[in-house]
């Protein structure tokens, strides 16, 4: 498809072809959930799991359709599907492009119908402006537990300093200073994920989504912020997976409850219930849905407020207390993924809000597999560590030594080049940070590989950019382990990148 030459359209009209602006989407009309896609360059179509646009219909094959710019212009293939592709009701023969034009319509076998317009940034600004709020609400709870764990780290250091030289490491007191340090930093690094996976603002490609975890995830990071004369109970039913985009979901709880928090000045209850029901009676369909409530005892909603509790930018608070967008991205999220949002609420006796996706089938529910070999308990090898934080260097070197590895510490992409380039053969495991300041990680990647073709690389980071990570393990890296490091995990790929590289 390199060699695309097309110069009609569907309905035989010749000549240059009208250009099409940089940003498309795809929204789905007629046979799906209604939602939409926002492409780049390049798009697949279809019910595989590496489709960027992902469709659920029988109708679709895996890879149904392709579209991708040439130029100026967009242009659509079918890709041999099984049930076949029209344009604005022409029939696409497999494998020969067609123009593609803003208001275009493809139909995907009988009954999928999808539009091509221009995006609209409208949505994107709206979730920003949303998730911004629930950050600025944050940020005060998070500031006091995090103070709270360093302030823990700092006087455990300061008691540590000021013992006697002939102090044991094996003494009581100092052991148990030890773990409780270790045990504040664990407590900090888990909240300073969970606040990384909640700003992130580009949406992900959906995926299998534990939505227990996450909704247990989110209630522990809440717990932080709400006022603590609000009680919070909750009622999770384990192992609970839908098809959708985490940072989404995690943006609808936190708008329920932060909502119902609002709505219980000077206290109250707020009961959080996700389970799995049959359509729960909210929608037609009786597959398996999953259905989250949020209820508090506060002081309700009347009818009108209740009739447009879902509007955008309808708000009942003060200014300055939100901006109206809340409770309209519960339903738009619901409703893209073919689900359902509502309000039950009545003036004094509260509100419950429920919300309602689809579950995922059972096989694409990703099941973790297991290392089966068996490692050495004394790891050996030489490993080539970059990193351009100095003290996270020096302490990750010291403890590597200390397992047993040698290790060559550089501070850069660059450094780290240059060593590996005046000793071939020589490095062969190299623990590779992903954000860098003179040489980005992709880059010194890249340079590596082409020096030494099989170098075994581990990718480090603090910064959780999951596009970013993936396209290097599809390129070849070998593993990610996220900073802090959990000890084990590390030890183990690196013990296992060791006996790659020999």
């Amino acid at each position: 498809m390199d060699n695309w030459d097309v110069t009609t359209n569907p309905d035989g009209a010749t000549g240059d072809l009208p250009s099409v602006p940089s940003s498309p989407s795809i929204t789905v009309l007629a046979g799906e959930a209604q939602r939409s896609y926002r492409i780049s360059d390049r798009a697949r179509v279809g019910r595989a799991q590496d489709a960027e646009v992902r469709l659920s219909s029988d109708e679709v094959s895996r890879h149904h359709l392709l579209i991708e710019r040439k130029g100026q212009q967009f242009l659509v293939v079918d890709l041999n599907s099984k049930n076949g592709s029209r344009l604005n009701g022409h029939l696409l023969l497999p494998g020969a492009p067609q123009p593609l034009n803003y208001g275009d319509r493809l139909t995907l076998g009988r009954s999928v119908l999808l539009l091509f317009t221009p995006h609209d940034d409208v949505e994107e600004q709206l979730m920003m402006a949303q998730r911004l709020e629930s950050l600025g609400r944050l940020a005060g709870g998070v500031a006091h537990d995090f103070n709270n764990l360093l302030g823990t780290v700092i006087t455990n250091l300061s008691y540590l300093r000021r013992l006697q030289p002939e102090t044991r490491l094996d003494h009581p007191d100092v052991r148990t200073t030890i773990d409780d340090s270790h045990a504040a930093l664990r407590r900090a690094s888990e909240l300073t994920r969970q606040l990384l996976g909640f700003a992130r603002q580009s949406r992900e490609h959906d995926r299998p989504v534990n939505f227990s975890e996450l909704v247990g995830e989110v209630v522990r990071m809440l717990r932080r912020t709400i006022d603590p004369a609000v009680s919070i109970t909750e009622e999770i039913d384990p192992k609970i997976v839908v098809i959708a985009d985490s940072n989404q979901l995690q943006q609808v709880l936190m708008n329920l409850v932060l909502n119902a928090a609002d709505a219980l000045q000077g206290g109250g209850q707020i009961q959080i219930r996700l389970k799995e029901v049959l359509g729960g009676g909210l929608v037609s369909s009786q597959r398996p849905h999953a259905l989250l409530e949020v209820e508090d005892n506060g002081h309700g909603m009347d009818e009108l407020t209740r009739a447009r509790a879902f509007e955008p930018f309808f708000t009942t608070k003060e200014v300055g207390r939100g901006t109206g967008l809340g409770l309209s991205l519960v339903y738009g999220v619901a409703k893209s993924y073919g689900g359902e949002a509502q309000i039950e609420s009545e003036t004094g006796r509260g509100t419950k809000v429920r919300f309602l996706l689809p579950v995922a089938s059972a096989p694409e529910f990703p099941t973790p597999v297991s290392g089966s070999r068996s490692l050495a308990d004394s790891p050996t090898g030489l490993v080539l560590l970059i990193d351009d934080e100095d003290l996270f260097r020096a302490s990750t070197t010291r403890m590597l030594r200390h397992l047993g590895f040698q290790v060559a510490p550089t501070r850069s992409g660059r450094e780290a080049l240059e060593l590996v380039r005046s000793h071939p053969g020589v490095y062969r495991v190299v623990m590779l940070d992903l954000v860098m300041p003179d040489l980005t990680g992709e880059a010194t990647f890249e340079a590596l590989r082409r020096l030494e073709p099989d170098v075994q690389v581990i990718v480090i980071s603090g910064q959780h950019d999951g596009a970013r990570v993936e396209a290097l393990l599809a390129a070849g890296a070998r593993a990610f382990v996220p900073k802090p490091f959990d000890l084990e995990t590390l030890r183990k790929e690196l013990r296992e990148a060791v006996e790659a590289s020999s």
